[in-house]
Protein backbone atom coordinates (compact mmCIF):
# COMPACT_ATOMS: atom_id res chain seq x y z
CA UNK A 1 0.00 0.00 0.00
CA UNK A 2 2.91 2.35 0.90
CA UNK A 3 4.71 1.77 -2.50
CA UNK A 4 1.37 2.70 -4.36
CA UNK A 5 1.10 5.83 -2.51
CA UNK A 6 4.92 6.50 -2.60
CA UNK A 7 4.52 5.95 -6.98
CA UNK A 8 1.53 8.23 -7.21
CA UNK A 9 3.09 11.40 -5.25
CA UNK A 10 6.58 10.43 -7.52
CA UNK A 11 4.77 10.44 -11.25
CA UNK A 12 2.53 13.52 -9.64
CA UNK A 13 5.32 15.29 -8.99
CA UNK A 14 7.55 14.14 -11.70
CA UNK A 15 4.14 15.37 -14.05
CA UNK A 16 3.74 18.92 -12.21
CA UNK A 17 7.45 19.52 -12.82
CA UNK A 18 6.97 19.10 -16.69
CA UNK A 19 4.56 21.66 -17.15
CA UNK A 20 5.49 24.76 -18.61
CA UNK A 21 4.86 27.17 -15.48
CA UNK A 22 6.67 30.16 -17.12
CA UNK A 23 4.20 29.76 -19.93
CA UNK A 24 1.17 29.51 -17.58
CA UNK A 25 2.75 32.21 -15.62
CA UNK A 26 2.72 34.40 -18.22
CA UNK A 27 -0.90 33.55 -19.05
CA UNK A 28 -2.32 34.08 -15.68
CA UNK A 29 -0.27 37.66 -15.24
CA UNK A 30 -2.18 38.51 -18.78
CA UNK A 31 -5.51 37.70 -17.33
CA UNK A 32 -4.78 39.88 -14.57
CA UNK A 33 -3.97 42.82 -17.13
CA UNK A 34 -7.00 42.27 -18.98
CA UNK A 35 -9.34 41.64 -16.32
CA UNK A 36 -8.27 44.53 -13.92
CA UNK A 37 -10.97 46.69 -12.33
CA UNK A 38 -11.70 49.36 -10.03
CA UNK A 39 -12.77 48.21 -6.50
CA UNK A 40 -15.86 50.34 -6.98
CA UNK A 41 -16.93 48.80 -9.65
CA UNK A 42 -20.01 46.32 -10.49
CA UNK A 43 -18.38 44.32 -12.82
CA UNK A 44 -19.45 40.45 -12.02
CA UNK A 45 -15.87 38.45 -11.14
CA UNK A 46 -16.71 34.27 -11.55
CA UNK A 47 -17.10 32.83 -8.15
CA UNK A 48 -14.98 29.74 -8.53
CA UNK A 49 -11.40 28.78 -8.54
CA UNK A 50 -8.80 30.69 -9.46
CA UNK A 51 -6.37 33.57 -8.26
CA UNK A 52 -6.73 37.67 -7.99
CA UNK A 53 -4.00 40.89 -7.59
CA UNK A 54 -4.84 43.71 -6.23
CA UNK A 55 -2.90 46.81 -7.71
CA UNK A 56 -2.24 49.86 -6.63
CA UNK A 57 -1.59 53.41 -7.91
CA UNK A 58 -0.44 55.80 -5.20
CA UNK A 59 -1.71 59.39 -5.44
CA UNK A 60 0.72 59.79 -2.14
CA UNK A 61 4.39 59.46 -2.19
CA UNK A 62 5.58 56.50 -0.06
CA UNK A 63 9.27 57.67 0.45
CA UNK A 64 10.24 54.26 2.44
CA UNK A 65 8.77 51.21 4.10
CA UNK A 66 7.73 53.44 7.37
CA UNK A 67 5.54 55.55 4.91
CA UNK A 68 3.24 52.84 3.81
CA UNK A 69 3.04 51.35 7.14
CA UNK A 70 2.04 54.23 9.13
CA UNK A 71 -0.58 54.67 6.08
CA UNK A 72 -1.97 50.61 6.33
CA UNK A 73 -1.08 49.98 9.66
CA UNK A 74 -4.04 51.33 11.33
CA UNK A 75 -4.44 50.32 14.97
CA UNK A 76 -8.26 49.77 15.11
CA UNK A 77 -7.92 46.93 12.41
CA UNK A 78 -7.47 42.88 13.47
CA UNK A 79 -6.23 40.30 11.29
CA UNK A 80 -5.06 42.11 8.00
CA UNK A 81 -2.11 40.97 5.58
CA UNK A 82 0.99 43.14 6.71
CA UNK A 83 3.69 45.03 4.39
CA UNK A 84 6.39 42.68 3.70
CA UNK A 85 9.08 45.06 3.94
CA UNK A 86 11.62 42.88 1.74
CA UNK A 87 9.43 43.12 -1.37
CA UNK A 88 8.65 47.04 -1.16
CA UNK A 89 10.36 48.98 -3.14
CA UNK A 90 11.57 45.72 -5.41
CA UNK A 91 8.38 45.36 -7.54
CA UNK A 92 8.13 47.60 -10.35
CA UNK A 93 5.37 49.43 -11.29
CA UNK A 94 3.95 49.04 -14.65
CA UNK A 95 1.94 52.82 -15.94
CA UNK A 96 2.70 53.75 -11.86
CA UNK A 97 0.59 50.67 -10.79
CA UNK A 98 2.30 48.63 -8.60
CA UNK A 99 1.55 44.89 -7.83
CA UNK A 100 -0.26 45.40 -3.57
CA UNK A 101 -1.37 41.78 -3.33
CA UNK A 102 -2.03 38.42 -4.38
CA UNK A 103 -4.34 35.97 -3.13
CA UNK A 104 -6.26 32.57 -3.97
CA UNK A 105 -9.40 31.22 -3.19
CA UNK A 106 -12.12 28.45 -3.95
CA UNK A 107 -14.93 30.95 -4.87
CA UNK A 108 -12.56 34.23 -6.09
CA UNK A 109 -15.69 36.38 -6.48
CA UNK A 110 -16.75 36.26 -2.34
CA UNK A 111 -13.41 36.24 -1.67
CA UNK A 112 -12.56 39.59 -3.56
CA UNK A 113 -15.55 40.99 -1.86
CA UNK A 114 -14.76 39.99 1.39
CA UNK A 115 -11.62 42.06 0.88
CA UNK A 116 -13.69 44.91 0.08
CA UNK A 117 -16.19 44.89 2.37
CA UNK A 118 -15.23 42.95 6.01
CA UNK A 119 -15.50 45.42 8.51
CA UNK A 120 -11.94 46.02 10.62
CA UNK A 121 -12.74 43.62 13.24
CA UNK A 122 -13.60 40.79 11.44
CA UNK A 123 -12.20 37.64 11.90
CA UNK A 124 -10.62 36.61 8.50
CA UNK A 125 -8.13 38.21 7.18
CA UNK A 126 -8.32 40.75 4.39
CA UNK A 127 -7.41 43.87 3.39
CA UNK A 128 -10.82 45.19 4.64
CA UNK A 129 -10.62 48.00 1.66
CA UNK A 130 -13.88 50.19 1.82
CA UNK A 131 -13.01 50.42 5.74
CA UNK A 132 -9.62 52.18 4.88
CA UNK A 133 -11.50 55.60 3.66
CA UNK A 134 -8.25 57.78 3.77
CA UNK A 135 -6.03 55.26 2.25
CA UNK A 136 -8.64 54.40 -0.39
CA UNK A 137 -9.02 58.23 -0.56
CA UNK A 138 -4.98 58.45 -1.16
CA UNK A 139 -4.46 55.55 -3.83
CA UNK A 140 -6.21 54.31 -6.79
CA UNK A 141 -7.26 50.35 -6.13
CA UNK A 142 -7.34 48.05 -8.95
CA UNK A 143 -7.64 43.86 -8.99
CA UNK A 144 -7.09 41.49 -11.68
CA UNK A 145 -8.59 37.82 -11.91
CA UNK A 146 -7.25 35.10 -13.90
CA UNK A 147 -9.91 31.44 -13.58
CA UNK A 148 -8.52 27.84 -13.12
CA UNK A 149 -10.54 26.46 -16.17
CA UNK A 150 -13.49 24.44 -15.64
CA UNK A 151 -12.30 20.98 -15.28
CA UNK A 152 -15.28 18.97 -13.24
CA UNK A 153 -13.87 15.24 -12.57
CA UNK A 154 -10.52 16.69 -11.14
CA UNK A 155 -11.14 16.81 -7.34
CA UNK A 156 -11.07 20.22 -5.51
CA UNK A 157 -8.01 19.04 -3.78
CA UNK A 158 -5.88 19.32 -6.77
CA UNK A 159 -7.52 22.51 -8.09
CA UNK A 160 -6.44 23.63 -4.76
CA UNK A 161 -2.76 22.61 -5.18
CA UNK A 162 -2.86 23.97 -8.67
CA UNK A 163 -3.90 27.65 -7.58
CA UNK A 164 -1.90 27.26 -4.29
CA UNK A 165 1.39 26.52 -6.33
CA UNK A 166 0.57 29.48 -8.72
CA UNK A 167 -0.23 31.97 -6.67
CA UNK A 168 3.24 30.86 -4.97
CA UNK A 169 5.15 31.36 -7.49
CA UNK A 170 3.16 34.42 -9.12
CA UNK A 171 3.89 35.99 -5.19
CA UNK A 172 7.57 35.79 -6.35
CA UNK A 173 7.74 36.71 -9.61
CA UNK A 174 4.81 40.04 -8.75
CA UNK A 175 6.60 40.95 -5.19
CA UNK A 176 3.22 42.65 -3.72
CA UNK A 177 3.69 45.16 -1.72
CA UNK A 178 0.92 42.94 1.02
CA UNK A 179 0.68 39.99 2.16
CA UNK A 180 2.09 36.49 2.92
CA UNK A 181 6.48 36.01 3.31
Amino acid sequence: MEKLIEDFAVNFTKKWNTLNKEEILKSVLNSFMTTRISCNSEKLIPNQFGIYAFFIKPNENYRDIESLEVAWNIESFRKFPKVVKKRFGVSEPKDGWFPFYIGKSEKMSSRINEHLNHHCQHATYGLKLKERVTFLKNNQIEVGYWTLPEMPDVPREIKQFIITNLESQLREEMKPWIGKQ
